[in-house]
């Protein structure tokens, strides 16, 4: 039966809990439990690392020599060399997250029936204007491998048979310029980050558990973000705005999910603005951690400085029923629970919060869409597995 897929990233959850790593492994799970053979080409796994192998449809292979979450020869070279081991074999798809499948291009046509597909987070354009409207040294310097993958870009992208974009802004950089120039426009299918609403919905009993964990009042209003600590994440826009909103509103507290290098820097802010026992840093969560969490948050800040795909975390607050406030530039609609803002307004962010406190409510209804939910995500990605969009 031709129901094998092979899915090459880099990083999975177990190196590093960020959006990517997650769209990534829930696809690989939700599609085993729809009864395909997955085999997942990674990077070296930490020691101790475990997962769910799906009643035996779901196998990790690590690459030798490798470095865990990041590209290096060994990569390239044990990618290429997996795939070719298995020509002749029946395999329905190759599914290459970001570049992670790039060396194995050059055995497609080994492969007459196999459909070769690329997942896209964004493109090297984007990354290299967003670092650069950055003003930071480092990471202009870091720009320029943006503009030599670029390059790379250009002599894989058109052989795949689909390129996913994760959101809009991913569809719409692919098909404008420069990017336009180097991917076929009809290649590319919008295929929006799903969340998996089963895990991610409001439980009243989670939030007193959670409360009662980090002892504080079930009467005071939670402020959550979760992402990594980087600089363009915006955590330092957060603790501005909420400094401003706890001035008003004392009986407040700030969760911070997530770790990263600006940790350090960040903690130091909130000394710097007096609010450090009302922030708490929480450091990186499993999944199911978050959603405790997230039950109990009467508002989600993401701030956030960066182009962005379609963030996960927001799509997540607004699955357990959160109202969110986010920048502006996002290309989230909209709506009576989700507002948007300039990055830097931080006195306007305070007044929606005021707003949110005084209509603090237990009541949580998810308000996310259809098209980002798993299930929906999950059977587009078949339909295009089987030539059926």
């Amino acid at each position: 039966m031709k129901n094998e897929i092979i899915i090459l990233t880099r990083s999975l959850p177990m190196h590093n809990i960020g959006g990517m790593e997650v769209v990534c492994w829930d696809l690989c799970c939700a599609l085993a439990n729809k009864g395909y053979q997955i085999t997942v080409l990674t990077t070296v796994l930490p020691e101790g690392a475990r997962y769910d192998n799906i009643h035996g449809h779901l196998k990790v292979v690590p690459i030798s020599n490798t470095i865990a979450g990041k590209y290096n020869k060994a990569w390239w070279v044990g990618t290429a060399e997996y795939l070719r081991s298995n020509m002749g074999k029946n395999i329905h798809a190759v599914i290459s997250i970001s570049a992670a499948g790039f060396s194995c291009l050059k055995y497609k046509n080994n492969f007459k029936n196999t459909k070769f597909i690329m997942q896209a987070h964004g493109t090297s354009y984007d990354e290299f204007v967003s670092k650069m409207k950055s003003f930071s040294l480092k990471k202009w310097c870091a720009s320029v491998k943006n503009i030599l993958w670029f390059f790379k870009d250009s002599f894989a992208y058109n052989k795949f048979d689909y390129i996913v974009a994760i959101g809009d802004s991913v569809e719409t950089s692919m098909k404008k310029a420069p990017t336009a120039r180097i991917v076929n426009a009809n290649k590319v299918i919008k295929i929006e980050n799903g969340i998996d609403t089963d895990l991610f919905k409001y439980s009243k009993a989670l939030k007193e558990r959670i409360l009662s964990k980090l002892d504080i009042d079930k009467d005071a209003f939670i402020v959550v973000s979760a992402s990594r600590l980087h600089l363009e994440k915006g955590v330092d826009n957060n603790l501005s705005a909420f400094k401003a909103f706890n001035n008003k509103v004392e009986n407040s507290y700030y969760l911070i999910c997530g770790d990263g290098p600006e940790r350090d820097n960040l903690e130091k802010l909130a000394r710097d603005f007096g609010i450090e026992q009302n922030v708490i840093f929480l450091g990186a969560l499993e999944r199911k951690e978050l959603v405790e969490v997230l039950s109990c948050a009467d508002a989600f800040l993401f701030l956030t400085k960066r182009v962005e795909g379609l963030p996960l975390n927001v799509l997540e607050a607004m699955s357990v029923g959160i109202p969110a406030i986010i920048s502006k530039h996002l290309t989230f609609a909209e709506s009576g629970k989700l507002k948007k803002v300039d990055t830097n307004n931080y006195s306007e962010v305070s007044n929606l919060l005021i707003t949110l406190f005084k209509s603090k409510s237990d009541i949580k209804e998810s308000y996310i869409e259809e098209r980002n939910t798993l299930t929906y995500a999950v059977d587009k990605y078949c339909q295009i597995i089987n030539d059926k969009h």
